[in-house]
């Protein structure tokens, strides 16, 4: 049995800044990746050669992506950091070279929420909520035949100022 529904097939909305002003992406084309991949060092002796007698966990690296679609400037604005509206409509959006800037003061808490014949869910067992989350854009933007789609890969931290201190993320309900 699946650890609820967010494990079975199906597209999924990303729910930006939970904790904030919530912004809902549901325009994906293909697939969210979303990816906890646990870090280790070898630890060796010598009379054991080339193979490790052990291993220590040395954390994890989190991401996940997604191609988001139909977007706005105003939407870009929400997720980007080193971005800015202008234009007479706020109908543009200017990016900036951020150099030497900490990250982790721009994580926001996100969810991933399955979406189910169209319909975002609701139910908290079926999301992944990750605490502190930055968007980093990795754009690679094609004119021709493929969609245009703006690629968008999202950095977890350890969450280091609230009640889950220390902790990454969670699949279903915590309640």
């Amino acid at each position: 049995m699946p650890i609820g529904q967010q494990l079975d097939a199906g597209p999924a909305a990303i729910v930006w800044d939970v904790d904030g002003t919530p912004t809902t992406f549901q325009t994906m084309f293909e697939d969210i990746t979303f990816k906890d991949e646990q870090s280790f060092t070898d630890i060796f002796e010598a009379q054991h050669g080339d193979a490790p007698v052990d291993k220590v966990s040395t954390g994890s690296i989190i991401t996940f992506e997604a191609n988001i679609t139909r977007v706005t400037p105003k939407d870009l604005n929400v997720l980007m950091i080193g971005g800015a509206l202008s234009g007479a409509a706020d109908d543009q959006i200017l990016f900036t070279n951020p150099v030497g800037d900490h990250m982790y003061q721009y994580a926001k808490k996100v969810q991933i929420k399955p979406i189910i014949n169209r319909v975002v869910s609701v139910n908290p067992t079926e999301w992944i909520e990750i605490f502190k989350v930055i968007a980093a854009r990795a754009f690679e933007i094609s004119y021709g035949k493929p969609q245009r789609v703006f690629h968008v890969v999202f950095h977890v931290f350890p969450d280091q100022t609230s009640t889950n201190q220390g902790n990454t993320h969670q699949f279903g309900d915590a309640t």
